[in-house]
């Protein structure tokens, strides 16, 4: 579908740079796209992308649960497929990552020399996002909102790791329970 631009469902606004019938023309390989937009269109979030993918790969599976930039997860409810953005895990992990000149934590080794700090994880968790009920997506200006709720902060980067890992925990269990 391409690299996300800019994602407003509410407003009926996504964007997605790529161009899928080009990449159809010059590869020769059949190519689905655009489809965050249609489902934009038609009222939905136009994310998370995969909910139908989910049930037909891993149908012996009751709950898909997908860790990448955000996470989200995807189930049956009701005899209906039900899928939602959870919260942040890589698009924000990276970001701090990078400010110790890492691309990535792996293994999550930078943010195990840190340290909770429970007053940033109690702003974290007692955002607004995670009382909303699904349909629910996230995007890149929530995680520019949270990088500036964390530089109140004034503390290691590593400790703001840890502190992440902690609600990252603590979000995904509240949704599986």
């Amino acid at each position: 579908h391409g690299h996300t631009i800019i994602h407003s469902p509410e407003r009926g606004i996504t964007f997605q740079a790529g161009r899928g019938d080009i990449i159809a023309e010059r590869t020769g390989i059949t190519t689905v796209y655009d489809f965050r937009q249609e489902d934009v269109k038609k009222g939905g979030q136009g994310a998370p992308l995969v909910p139908v993918g989910d049930k037909l790969l891993f149908s012996e599976f009751s709950h898909c649960l997908n860790l990448g930039g955000f996470s989200n997860i995807s189930f049956d409810q009701n005899e209906q497929r039900t899928a939602f953005d959870i919260c942040p895990v890589n698009t924000i992990l990276n970001h701090y990552a990078k400010e110790l000149k890492k691309e990535f934590d792996e293994e999550g080794k930078l943010g195990r020399q840190g340290k909770l700090n429970i007053d940033l994880l109690n702003d974290l968790n007692f955002n607004a996002f995670y009382a909303k009920s699904p349909p629910k997506s996230l995007n890149k200006s929530f995680v520019d909102e949270m990088i500036q709720s964390i530089s109140r902060y004034n503390i290691e980067v590593a400790d703001i790791l840890f502190t992440l890992y902690e609600h990252i925990s603590i979000q995904i269990a509240s949704v599986i329970k």
